[in-house]
């Protein structure tokens, strides 16, 4: 966005970033435009799932379903859900105690 804000103004990029830096009402303008964008990538999600789009959906319950159990996690535990010990045997490297 800020690119494209450049190119219509005739400037270079950074200089909208020096400006955004040193005025917070520039900064709050870049940042109240992004939050439209992903409005916008929000709905048009919506809209696909909405319209039976199987990988929009997969995606949706992925991202957003997870409080609800929707995710491709996995939980590791050991016999009958109690904690996993994990044992970690390192290889002889040719040093001894004294050398460390």
């Amino acid at each position: 966005m800020v690119y494209l804000a450049a190119d219509r103004m005739g400037c270079h990029a950074d200089t909208i970033h020096a400006y955004a830096r040193r005025y917070k009402s520039v900064q709050e303008c870049i940042d109240h435009e992004r939050e439209k964008i992903l409005d916008i990538g929000e709905l048009k999600l919506v809209q696909k799932v909405m319209d039976g789009d199987d990988g929009m959906i997969k995606f949706l319950l992925s991202t957003r379903g997870k409080k609800r159990g929707y995710t491709t996690g996995v939980e590791v535990t050991g016999a009958e859900g109690t904690p996993l010990q994990v044992i970690v045997v390192l290889p002889d490297n040719g040093r001894n105690d004294r050398d460390t």
